[in-house]
Parts: C-alpha cells; sequence; structure tokens
C-alpha cells in the first residue's frame, strides 16, 4: 500500500513537472522577448554596439547548434563506416530503415518551400516591393509548414518499425531527428512571435527587423541540418 501511495504521488511530480516545464519555457521566452523589443523599438538602446554584440550572439548560439548536431552525426558516421563486429552491417539485422521516398521526401520539399518562403518575406521587407499583407500571408506558410513537418514526423514515429532501443541505429536516429523536431517547434515560435509584432504593431522596416532576421538565420539553420539528416540518416543509412 505504501509503495502504491508512493507511486502514485511520485507519477503525479513527474507529469506535472513535465507538464509546467514547457509552459514555463513559453512564459520566460515570451516576457524576455517582449522585454528587448521594448529596449530596442521603444527605448532606443539596441544602437551600433549592442546590436553588433547581439549579433555575435545569436551567431555562436548557432554555432553550438551547429557542434550539438554535429555529434550526432559523428556518432552515426562511427557506427556506419565501422560497425562492431557483431553488428557487422549497417542498419544492424532487424531495423528496417525509412524508406526515404515517402514522408522523408515530403518533410524535405516542406522545409526546403518554407525556407524559400521566409526568405523571400525578407527580401521583402529589405526593398518593400510587395504589401504587408503578401508578407504576413508568406510568413504564415511557413509556420503551416512547420506544423505539418512536425505532424508528419510524428506520424512516421508511430509508423516506425524499431524503437529507441533497438541498436545504435535506433537511438541515433531518435536523438538527432527528435531534437531536429524540438528545433523546429523553436523556430516555429520564433516566427510566430515576429509575425505578431509585425501584424499588431508594423514596427518592423528595412532597417529595422532585427527580431526576425534572427528567426530567419535560425531557420535556415534548421532547414540545413534536416538536409544533412536526410541525405545520410535517411537515404545513405538505409
Amino acid at each position: 500500500m505504501y509503495y502504491f501511495l508512493w507511486y502514485k504521488l511520485y507519477g503525479i511530480k513527474f507529469i506535472s513537472f513535465y507538464a509546467l516545464n514547457p509552459l514555463s519555457f513559453v512564459f520566460y521566452a515570451y516576457f524576455w522577448w517582449k522585454d528587448v523589443e521594448k529596449e530596442s523599438s521603444y527605448e532606443g538602446y539596441h544602437e551600433s554596439v549592442p546590436h553588433i554584440s547581439l549579433r555575435i550572439g545569436v551567431m555562436l548560439f548557432i554555432v553550438s547548434e551547429v557542434m550539438f548536431f554535429f555529434s550526432f552525426f559523428w556518432a552515426f558516421f562511427h557506427f556506419g563506416l565501422a560497425p562492431a563486429a557483431e553488428i557487422n552491417i549497417w542498419p544492424p539485422r532487424g531495423i528496417q530503415a525509412f524508406d526515404f521516398t515517402c514522408l522523408p521526401l515530403i518533410n524535405t520539399l516542406l522545409l526546403i518551400l518554407s525556407g524559400s518562403a521566409i526568405t523571400y518575406a525578407h527580401h521583402a521587407i529589405l526593398t518593400n516591393p510587395v504589401p504587408r499583407k503578401v508578407i504576413l500571408m508568406i510568413i504564415l506558410c511557413v509556420i503551416v509548414c512547420s506544423l505539418l513537418f512536425t505532424c508528419l514526423q510524428a506520424q512516421e514515429y508511430f509508423e516506425s518499425p524499431y524503437e529507441f532501443s533497438d541498436s545504435n541505429f535506433g537511438s541515433i536516429f531518435f536523438l538527432a531527428t527528435g531534437f531536429h523536431g524540438i528545433h523546429v517547434i523553436l523556430g516555429a515560435l520564433l516566427i510566430i512571435y515576429n509575425m505578431l509584432r509585425f501584424a499588431s504593431r508594423n514596427n518592423f522596416s528595412n532597417e529595422h527587423h532585427f527580431g526576425l532576421e534572427t528567426a530567419i538565420w535560425y531557420w535556415h539553420f534548421v532547414d540545413i541540418v534536416w538536409l544533412f539528416l536526410f541525405a545520410f540518416v535517411y537515404c545513405w543509412g538505409c
């Protein structure tokens, strides 16, 4: 009885922690971005030197993310090019790799489309060739592509013929693609926030749109990482 009560209480705490953790992240991120927007747009604190430091900070953050995914690719090629003697082949026996011409290819096209669209939206803000409503529709298409990508990746996980615990291939696959999916969600949140800023206050100009620009940088990083995942994990790894 005591063990049952302890298990129930521990389970409630565990579920509560992982349910509140994403909410707290969104809460703190929103107010942090709101303060940054206030400092730059209304108080004029982000002039030349702070602006340069913010750019360098975002670049270093993206470089750290590149090294994060580099570790996954290192592990994948380590086991793929020199599999253990008991495995001998890659993927290991019993692992039926995904057909890269189905859902992975669709997700690749979605991210390429979204990357092209967000680049055009950025160019439109710089040169003002199209109305603001058109730019908002383009950014909205990027968000829809990110949602479709997330849904298709979830479907891929549900239909997966192997699990996380099925050899090194399964572990690396779910770690690499799963963390990439989290980055897609984070990039979509950044783009949504900047779209709301652009739609409600229209305080973006061809010289003042650093928030959207950093979101575009991050989204291109997400696109490029997926292209490597598609080429090596899905195509070469099968």
